[in-house]
């Protein structure tokens, strides 16, 4: 859960004002810089849920506590409604 945690405190610290080479800087409020958060912890979560294989062939079963990280996390970052109905889904 620290790294998790510290990658989402990173994101939320850097992703307010972003600026690239070709564009102009930009601002992103509170709520656009969680939605972000939400929709890559969401895929994070999502991409991991299901056992994989390796390039050997051989399984690769879901990690529980990567899992459980991001949904701690998601937890925190989703109304409570929202984040049931997300777990139900």
């Amino acid at each position: 859960m620290p790294i998790v945690l510290s990658v989402v405190l990173m994101l939320r610290k850097y992703t307010n004002q972003l600026s690239f080479k070709t564009m102009n800087s930009f601002q992103l409020v509170d709520e656009q810089v969680d939605s972000i958060i939400i929709a890559e912890l969401q895929a994070a979560y999502e991409m991991n849920l299901y056992p994989g294989r390796d390039e050997g062939g051989f399984d690769i079963e879901p990690d529980a506590e990567l899992l459980k990280s991001l949904e701690v996390v998601l937890q925190y970052y989703m109304a409570p409604s929202d984040f049931k109905q997300w777990k139900n889904d």
